[in-house]
């Protein structure tokens, strides 16, 4: 709301609007890189992204953008171990474990969703005020994406979905290399 309250008090681009945005970004890019907690960690992801969408075109650097998709695959690497330490769990499990489990499962599992959205509606911002400019950061987490889009997990095969979508809309000509 800062971000907003600046951008409609001194337009944009603005000095006033730059200086506040480039202390904000930092720091937003070390919390999501840093932020432990599932819950908390898609709320930054989502004040990131609403971030991005206030200050608009070109408010990221390629430095910014590295350390986003740096971000990104830390919070993805432990997302793929906590599916693979629940698919372990629930292997060897009684039905009675699963039965106590269940609830506590079901909102680790919805959290895990809120941060896949969250982190999804990042990369829908950045694609969309930066374009195929992204690209070459972006194209750092491609195993990711591929494996993904291949998964059996239909919450893994629509965020890629999604992000290949944002990709053919915002990147032109150059996003024609990934329409397969």
């Amino acid at each position: 709301q800062l971000l907003g309250s600046y951008k409609k008090a001194y337009g944009c681009p603005s000095n006033e609007l730059a200086g506040l945005w480039t202390a904000t970004v930092d720091k937003l890019l070390e919390v999501l890189t840093a932020e432990p907690a599932i819950d908390t960690l898609a709320e930054m992801y989502q004040c990131f992204y609403e971030s991005v969408e206030v200050v608009g075109k070109g408010c990221l650097s390629a430095d910014h953008m590295s350390k986003y998709i740096d971000s990104v695959h830390s919070a993805l690497e432990d997302y793929k171990d906590r599916v693979a330490q629940r698919a372990e769990e629930k292997e060897g499990a009684t039905a009675d474990d699963v039965e106590d489990e269940a609830e506590e499962t079901l909102m680790a599992i919805e959290d895990d969703q809120t941060l896949l959205s969250d982190m999804n509606k990042a990369f829908h911002a950045i694609f969309k005020n930066h374009g195929a400019a992204f690209l070459p950061t972006w194209e750092r987490l491609m195993p990711t994406y591929e494996g993904f889009l291949k998964s059996t997990d239909p919450t893994q095969r629509q965020w890629g979905l999604c992000i290949m979508d944002d990709v053919l809309e915002y990147c032109g000509p150059e996003s024609s290399r990934y329409a397969n």
